[in-house]
């Protein structure tokens, strides 16, 4: 296929699946996040130009951290699960959803031992499979778990296995064999140096300048020190330092050095959760549906951080290139930003060479945040 684009804000489609997120349960409920703004993408590429339109499949998946995995998991061991559990079950089972786990084996991989990663991947995804092999409609009417022995026979006979455990296996395997925990480590440890930069800039380098000149500040850090563009933390940047972002990273100058190294570790890791459904959008082969996902948490500030990342356009590349939504941030500090940066929102790299972390940079910036925190007597 050609060159393309994704239409997200001004695609004509609405989505059939997903208008603004939903919300389960109130004991500790969960939320299906829509990154989309209530449409359905709308595929722009060479056959769109010359015939006027482009029709094709779609369905909808839903990306799952640990957490949900782990409801998965209890739900078909027997055990109870929150309210909030079981309404997101019975909604992925009633519209038949599929569920990808791969943001869990990612996290889990870039995390654990290679003998701890093999003994708790292949438990979840045996008990995902479990899941997938579930009497749905039984479930449904009864809120009882069974499975179902044709849905069985299919996953067997489609992966060449004899048991769904082996089918759990070869997955994990599939995995490290086509993974590195680098690859994850060094993704999450880019987001982390942009994070810190940012609570540096705003609450103590540049304490009291205008969001304007901490966003510029921070964009030529990061164009002078990494090789390649962050477009999620830019606009995290854009929305904290203009004072949009609420309390998501929840760091002022008075916090715990603990607290501090714990919420830009987890902010780094939901940025990471909440990339899956453009790293998963990728155009029709053959034929074949396309498959728009959407990030499923129990994890409110999850939700809060999303809504600053609804996707205006989605462009094609290794990593795609993305454009947010901007309306929330006042039109001067936009413009002023702009005027400084040759009418762009993000700095033009400005060092040489491939795509890389300079050493030691993440651990210095965690030390000078740190030196300028309490430590825990202090506070």
């Amino acid at each position: 296929m050609t060159a393309f684009k994704w239409l997200v804000k001004d695609s004509p489609i609405k989505s059939p699946w997903l208008r603004g997120t939903k919300t389960f349960g109130i004991n500790k409920p969960v939320m299906l996040i829509d990154q989309f703004g209530g449409k359905q993408p709308y595929l722009i590429n060479q056959q769109y130009w010359e015939e006027g339109e482009l029709a094709y499949p779609a369905c909808a998946k839903v990306v799952v951290d640990s957490n949900l995995l782990d409801g998965i998991a209890e739900l078909m061991s027997g055990g109870k699960v929150s309210d909030g559990m079981r309404g997101f079950i019975e909604f992925v089972s009633r519209e038949g959803w599929d569920i990808s786990a791969g943001f869990f084996l990612t996290e889990q991989y870039a995390k654990s031992t290679h003998a701890n990663f093999l003994l708790h991947a292949t438990r979840r995804l045996r008990l995902l499979y479990h899941f997938f092999a579930m009497d749905t409609d039984y479930f449904l009417a009864t809120g009882t778990v069974r499975l179902l022995p044709a849905a069985i026979e299919h996953y067997l006979v489609k992966e060449a296995v004899t048991c769904l455990d082996d089918i759990a296996e070869k997955h994990v395997h599939s995995f490290i064999a086509s993974h590195s925990q680098r690859e994850a480590l060094e993704t999450v440890e880019a987001t982390e140096i942009a994070l810190l930069k940012m609570v540096l800039l705003r609450e103590f380098e540049m304490r009291g300048a205008s969001p304007a000149e901490q966003y510029i500040a921070y964009q030529q850090f990061i164009s002078s020190t990494l090789n390649f563009s962050l477009g999620r933390e830019s606009q995290l940047a854009l929305h904290y330092f203009s004072g949009q972002a609420g309390s998501l990273l929840g760091i002022k100058g008075n916090s715990s050095r603990k607290k501090a190294a714990r919420n830009i570790s987890a902010t780094a890791w939901d940025l990471l959760l909440l990339r899956m459904p453009e790293l998963l959008l990728k155009p029709p082969i053959n034929g074949g549906h396309v498959e728009v996902a959407f990030v499923a948490t129990h994890e409110h500030k999850l939700a809060e951080l999303a809504q600053l990342m609804e996707i205006h356009t989605l462009f094609p590349g290794t990593t795609p290139i993305v454009q947010y939504d901007m309306t929330k941030v006042p039109d001067e500090v936009i413009d002023t930003i702009r005027n400084a940066l040759d009418g762009q929102m993000v700095s033009p790299i400005l060092r040489h060479g491939p795509a890389s972390i300079p050493t030691g940079l993440r651990n210095a910036l965690s030390h000078s945040l740190m030196l300028r925190l309490p430590s825990a007597g202090e506070i």
